[in-house]
């Protein structure tokens, strides 16, 4: 990223500071394994020594000011500061992620999500997703409540079905994916 043009600095370690970071990656890889504390959530585990390193380049920044910050490398005292910060993140991640597997209704639109992205079209219907999800929701009841909550949160736009007459079955109900969702 050095080289990109529009970033405004780039923060440079001590080399206590830069141990200190590998020091944290090394103890969160286990925690990533199968019986670890982060094994439930490996996607936001495997990003989570960037964040600190994120958090640590925000208090280097808040402590010595656009002045000195950018020319000043951050200390692993900062690292130690921004890992605090990480551990409490890391708390309330994982209890958000607690609560989100004991909900069936947040599991379901998970899943459909993640179905969505695998299809990857701007638009679907009702029945498209019935087809790709089938095994998880063999009645088209737990299908609809998964649809209503990427609705309610924005993933999902409903879209007007044409009225036409038309032989056969009526026509699906159809839903634009939102950018977000494709992600």
């Amino acid at each position: 990223m050095a080289e990109w043009l529009s970033d405004p600095a780039v923060l440079m370690l001590t080399p206590a500071a830069h141990e200190a970071i590998q020091a944290i990656e090394v103890a969160v890889e286990p925690t990533l394994a199968d019986d670890g504390e982060l094994a439930s959530l490996k996607d936001w585990g495997s990003k989570y020594v960037g964040a600190v390193a994120r958090i640590a380049g925000i208090v280097h920044l808040s402590e010595l000011g656009s002045e000195r910050g950018p020319i000043t490398p951050v200390s692993a005292e900062t690292i130690q500061r921004a890992a605090a910060i990480g551990d409490y993140f890391k708390a309330a991640a994982i209890g958000a992620f607690l609560v989100m597997a004991t909900d069936p209704g947040i599991a379901d639109a998970v899943y459909l999500l993640g179905r969505i992205r695998h299809l990857g079209n701007d638009t679907v219907s009702e029945r498209e997703l019935h087809r790709a999800c089938q095994s998880r929701f063999p009645k088209k009841d737990g299908l609809l409540a998964a649809i209503d909550r990427l609705v309610e949160h924005g993933y999902l736009i409903p879209q007007q079905t044409s009225q036409q007459n038309t032989k056969g079955r009526p026509a699906s109900p159809t839903y634009k994916v939102h950018t977000a969702a494709k992600q």
